[in-house]
């Protein structure tokens, strides 16, 4: 696997979620500063067992349905 794309979103309470578009992972954070460590984590929570976690990490953020922006993370240093 070579990249993963979340969508995020945020919640009633204010929360960021992001939820990947093909695999079930999806994950909370209370902060745009907190998104990546949490996406992290639960990146390497769901793939430790194939050991194949993805390359690349896109975030399309979207508000009331509307894709607001896009962002790439390096999440692991290469």
């Amino acid at each position: 696997m070579t990249e993963l794309v979340f969508q995020v979103e945020e919640s009633p309470d204010g929360r960021l979620v992001a939820r990947a578009v093909d695999k079930a992972i999806a994950v909370e954070a209370d902060s745009v500063e907190e998104l990546p460590a949490e996406i992290r984590d639960a990146i390497d929570r769901h793939f430790a067992a194939a050991g194949a976690r993805p390359d690349t990490v896109h975030l399309y953020f979207f508000h009331e349905g509307a894709l607001m922006s896009t962002c790439t993370l390096a999440l692991w240093p290469s």
